[in-house]
């Protein structure tokens, strides 16, 4: 049973989810959409404690005055794995908020046990705002689960935290990973679906394993870019895959 939680902190209050026992795991949404979008992946990780969080400026959780920076979200990300308990998770970020996951896993790396991107943004080439527009068309096209039951919940973000969403928007396209992906140390795994247009998705993996030569790359050969969403049975399978302290897996590339 995933059990709501709202906790009231410095940054106002902040809405998480919760459900299982057994290692932590925390599940980092897109500050897209909310963490109730990923209610089926959290429910597929049997045999783990997982907290899911809307970070402040998305979701159910507190505006922010100003939209901030993915510095401020990796501040953010350390201090609430102390308000959930979680001590030395596995981290899961999707798409968006793998940025703040990076700088955590490379200044920090004592903070988390493991580190999965799935699907990030900030790899592919350089692209228009309209071409950038144009693939997550596709791609919603290619996922009809995750539009039909995150479409509300992107929606509200953009009413309730909109120069937030504009900003994370434009962060798919000018994330610059260059400073970061040599600098981690922690057992990395990128799960990537190989039908992913958002983030022109082979060009995306050659960039990654340029930047972060030391992870371990996985392809969901139906997945799309929310496929961690769409297919969250198959993506669970290959979180209960890693051996303890180890982001090789069978399947990885």
């Amino acid at each position: 049973m995933i059990r709501a939680h709202l906790t009231t902190t410095a940054d106002g209050p902040e809405h998480w989810l919760e459900a299982g026992r057994g290692p932590d795991v925390f599940l980092f949404p897109s500050p897209l959409i909310r963490g109730h979008t990923y209610a089926g992946l959290i429910e597929a990780l049997s045999g783990f404690h997982v907290v899911a969080a809307d970070a402040p400026g998305s979701g159910l959780s507190a505006p922010v005055p100003a939209p901030w920076s993915f510095e401020q979200y990796m501040e953010w990300l350390d201090s609430f794995l102390d308000t959930a308990g979680l001590r030395r998770p596995i981290v899961i970020a999707h798409s968006n908020s793998a940025m703040p996951a990076l700088l955590l896993a490379s200044l920090r790396p004592s903070r988390l046990s493991q580190l999965i991107l799935a699907d990030p943004v900030g790899f592919q080439p350089r692209m228009s705002y309209l071409n950038m527009i144009a693939r997550r068309a596709m791609d919603a096209l290619d996922e009809p689960g995750v539009t039909v039951a995150g479409t509300p919940h992107l929606l509200r973000n953009l009413a309730a935290h909109t120069r937030s969403f504009l900003t994370h928007a434009r962060a798919s396209i000018d994330a610059d990973w260059s400073a970061y992906g040599l600098r981690v140390q922690v057992p990395t795994l990128i799960a990537w679906g190989a039908r992913d247009k958002t983030t022109s998705f082979l060009d995306s993996m050659l960039r990654a394993r340029e930047l972060i030569p030391h992870a371990a790359t996985l392809i969901s050969p139906r997945g799309s870019h929310d496929w961690l969403i769409e297919r969250p049975g198959e993506f669970a399978h290959f979180v209960r895959s890693l051996p303890s302290g180890d982001a090789s897996s069978p399947g990885a590339a």
